[in-house]
């Protein structure tokens, strides 16, 4: 029906038959759970119909995400998510997602939990809230969900009232618990031979994938480079020089990882060298970038997933050397170390600069 709209009041609020984008796929880690997926183009305006949301009784005794099919029909906003024990139960997890400004059809929207216990049989809700809904353009200015009338398990409720005909479009994702926790690195781009001295920077861009319980990774990048930018699946990740002041820096990864399978981007750069009697072929001073020796040159050390408490931080055991009797505190290692990134530093042919060692005598090599 293209853009077209059939408005129908019903049940103290609105249907509108809209078209349906299935192109998009939700961004989830876990494994479904729950869901209905019976999509028929209907949905219904989130801040209208308040408390609004979907009753579902999980087989999987923990859940780590949700997704709903949203629409939109104003500008960009929040959409809160909440996950609580019953209509009126007490508040599990709150999840706030950012959708989009208006768009056509209808996209999964995916919200994020830490690990949240649920026991198997019982009924829980996922309550969706928009915090600006625009009380005087009903269907006009909203964020819509989609909703179906061909029956799922569980309910959908609207403005508190539980509506047995109907069922919201969404997915609940957990993950086993006791399935054996794995961490793994890959090269998504980047060359791999590097030749020395180069005049520009060289990036790459590998990537972490983990699956296991909550935990926070670490991983370190060689001084060679600087990390460019960190992209989460979810969670948090941070870096930080592991010295100061000079260029043989290391830098240190932290991501804190919610449980499930989520994976993150590290987008990494070679650094200028920092010696001096770099010149080019006509005897100008010239900026080269490490690497400045062959041979292999790892991209970084293996990642390593380390248990951490209730507040995120590392869960810390006492270690006795047995040959000294001396304690000291250790993290737990849940996984890891993973593989190692590796490539290789190669003289080139296309370009020549001289370089003066420290007795200045000047030596010249060809690289890419």
């Amino acid at each position: 029906m293209g853009d077209s709209r059939i408005i129908i009041p019903v049940f103290f609020g609105i249907i509108l038959l809209t078209s349906f984008s299935a192109s998009q796929s939700a961004f989830a880690h876990g494994t479904v759970d729950q869901s209905c997926e019976k999509v028929t183009g209907a949905n219904s305006s989130i801040g209208f119909g308040e408390p609004q949301g979907q009753t579902f009784v999980p087989t999987a005794d923990n859940i780590v995400g949700v997704d709903f099919l949203i629409s939109s029909a104003r500008d960009e906003g929040d959409v809160i998510l909440t996950i609580r024990d019953g209509i009126n139960g007490s508040i599990l997890g709150t999840d706030t997602q950012i959708v989009p400004s208006k768009f056509s059809g209808s996209i999964w929207i995916h919200f994020d939990f830490d690990s949240i216990p649920l026991t198997p049989g019982n009924t829980y809700v996922l309550q969706l809230n928009e915090p600006d809904f625009a009380t005087t353009s009903i269907g006009g200015t909203n964020f819509l969900v989609d909703f179906t009338q061909q029956g799922c398990t569980g309910d959908r409720f609207f403005r508190g009232a539980v509506l047995t005909c109907c069922d919201l479009i969404y997915r609940t994702y957990s993950v086993s618990l006791n399935s054996p926790p794995e961490i793994e690195k890959t090269l998504v781009e980047g060359p791999e031979q590097i030749g020395i001295y180069l005049p520009d920077p060289t990036t790459y861009t590998f990537e972490i994938s983990y699956m296991g319980p909550a935990t926070q990774i670490l991983d370190t990048v060689p001084a060679e480079f600087d990390i460019v930018s960190l992209t989460p699946s979810a969670g948090i990740a941070t870096s930080a020089t592991t010295s100061q002041g000079n260029d043989n820096s290391a830098e240190r990864i932290v991501w804190d990882v919610p449980a499930g399978t989520n994976t993150l981007l590290v987008e990494i750069q070679t650094i200028p060298s920092q010696g001096g009697g770099h010149k080019d072929s006509d005897g100008n001073p010239v900026t080269v970038h490490k690497p400045t020796s062959c041979g292999e040159l790892a991209l970084n050390d293996g990642a390593t997933a380390f248990e951490v408490n209730d507040d995120g931080t590392l869960r810390l055991v006492e270690v006795i050397n047995p040959d000294t009797g001396e304690v000291t505190l250790e993290p737990v290692v849940i996984v890891g170390p993973s593989n190692s990134i590796e490539v290789e530093a190669v003289d080139g042919a296309k370009l020549c600069v001289e370089i003066e060692d420290e007795d200045d005598e000047e030596v010249e090599i060809e690289v890419d």
